[in-house]
């Protein structure tokens, strides 16, 4: 899977002079921005036990890849996983495949004191030949979770998912993993996870994570119903089209008919997937703490009225 575009080019672009001043920001305003929006908290509960999780996520996917010996890149990064939990969120999601997202999720919230406070996902990708066993051992490790638990061990794009699959239960059944699942960002395999939702391959599964945004609506034809229908939760991915849809909006005024839900465009877009019921988790990518803690803003307050959606499609199609 193609890393997708950082969505911070396309929001520095609007924030301006922002970032320069992030050190100094970051912190309780952030907190406070939160704390300031009506309603509470969006959690959403896991079919498969009824545990209740935050409804936004955090995605790592090039955003977190970074060499940790640049103090700046470290410290921004610290500063978006702090503002990530201050602002509610809870779970993150990595991969082998994200290159160095684990080693600098598990060092940098070991560092902060926070790693047992986060709720983390994370995958097996391997190529024929390679050990699965060992991969997920050594991402236990880079994710501070070394003779721990990871809540969620995933198949990433169904990779030798015949092999990995079935592993993955047998981990979880001797109590590695909380959950299990599988990943894909393609929307041409949406009929095969529909067809693992109606219990392909034997093993039931605790959640797919999807493609599922505004203009890439097609999972909610069958997969996400399918998805309510046999109790499996649901983490969305590309909820910005891997920052196109974002970038491409964010040089417009948010409109009218969104701001009585909404205050940024982001929240728009979180906020129309957070619509459909069978959606447990929406995880955006950023690393930026200022992006995360308005990401996490999609919580709070009120859900889109279908007449808003509808107007919402027709905006962002126009």
């Amino acid at each position: 899977m193609p890393h997708p575009i950082d969505p911070r080019l396309s929001r520095r672009a609007i924030l301006g002079a922002a970032g320069a001043a992030l050190a100094a920001s970051f912190g309780a305003p952030l907190a406070a921005a939160w704390q300031e929006q009506a309603g509470e908290l969006d959690m959403r509960a896991i079919p498969s036990t009824g545990e209740k999780i935050p409804s936004i996520g955090l995605g790592t996917s090039n955003v977190f890849d970074i060499d940790t010996d640049n103090t700046g890149d470290a410290e921004q990064r610290k500063q978006t996983i702090q503002a990530f939990l201050d602002n509610g969120g809870t779970v993150v999601d990595s991969s082998p495949m994200y290159r160095r997202s684990e080693e600098v999720i598990g060092k940098l919230s070991t560092e902060l004191g926070n790693n047992d406070k986060l709720w983390i996902a994370t995958k097996v990708w391997t190529s024929r030949g390679e050990d699965p066993a060992e991969q997920m051992t050594n991402s236990m490790k880079l994710l501070g979770r070394e003779g721990g638990k990871i809540e969620l061990m995933q198949v990433h794009n169904l990779v030798e998912i015949e092999k990995n699959l079935p592993l993955i239960q047998e981990w979880k059944e001797k109590g590695t993993f909380r959950y299990i699942g599988i990943t894909s960002s393609n929307r041409r395999v949406i009929p095969e996870l529909t067809e693992y939702a109606q219990g392909k391959g034997g093993v039931k599964l605790d959640f797919i994570q999807l493609p599922y945004n505004v203009q890439m609506r097609d999972s909610a034809e069958r997969l996400l119903p399918a998805c309510k229908d046999n109790g499996v939760a649901t983490m969305i991915n590309v909820p910005f089209g891997s920052g196109r849809l974002l970038g491409g909006l964010l040089q417009r005024p948010l409109p009218d008919h969104a701001k009585g839900y909404a205050s940024s465009w982001a929240q728009a877009l979180l906020k129309f997937i957070l619509a459909n019921d069978a959606v447990t988790v929406i995880i955006p990518g950023t690393s930026n703490p200022r992006h995360v803690a308005d990401n996490c803003g999609a919580m709070k307050g009120r859900l889109p009225t279908q007449e808003e959606i509808q107007q919402l499609i027709e905006e962002v199609e126009s």
